[in-house]
């Protein structure tokens, strides 16, 4: 069994569906956001992989890929790629792990209500401190347009995914099962297309 960790940031129903948060308990960067993958290797060799979330409890990790993101910096906006992000679909969170980008040689420094991160003594990354206490990262995730142009089908999970304001895809499972939705893949875990490679510089 392979296995991953959070921490700090509890699996709760509160939707950060676009955000990503700075987490110094995450030991590697994760989404439940399959859309958000350029390349995505699901696992399928039958090795059991999991997360533990700081409620003790364990999720499956489904994959491993890369995720292209858009930062501003210095007045203009660039894109880099995260490497190594796993996908676990019962996450509620999108979890920027600062021991991972540590490892790489980054210097993390929190003053006030930024976190500013360096490399070279440059800021590449920086984060906000909400008034939750949790820092959300300054940059936003790159989806393929492609992925934006496949029709969702009708009743599907994903579609009720989108209706229900990206309510957390086990939830909406639950709700499939209880029969409180109608949905024509249920019990399917694709709800989320998946996304053709493209290039990008990368955070090395």
């Amino acid at each position: 069994m392979l296995a991953f960790h959070v921490e700090e940031v509890a699996n709760t129903a509160e939707s950060y569906d676009d955000v990503w948060l700075l987490d110094s308990g995450a030991s590697v960067h994760m989404t439940f956001r399959k859309d958000f993958f350029l390349n995505l290797e699901l696992f399928s060799d039958g090795g059991e992989r999991l997360v533990k979330l700081g409620n003790q409890q364990n999720v499956k990790v489904c994959g491993m890929g890369t995720v292209m993101i858009k930062k501003f910096i210095n007045g203009q906006w660039e894109e880099n790629i995260l490497n190594d992000v796993i996908y676990v679909p019962e996450l509620c969170r999108n979890l920027f792990s600062e021991g991972a980008i540590m490892r790489l040689g980054y210097v993390i420094i929190k003053r006030n209500t930024t976190a500013l991160i360096y490399k070279d003594n440059k800021v590449v990354l920086s984060a906000t401190q909400k008034p939750n206490n949790l820092y959300e990262m300054n940059y936003k995730t790159v989806i393929s347009v492609a992925c934006n142009a496949v029709q969702i089908p009708e009743n599907s999970l994903r579609m009720w995914h989108e209706r229900l304001g990206h309510l957390n895809i086990k939830e909406v499972k639950n709700m499939a099962k209880s029969g409180l939705i109608k949905s024509a893949d249920y019990p399917d875990d694709n709800i989320y297309t998946n996304i053709p490679s493209v290039t990008g510089s990368r955070f090395t």
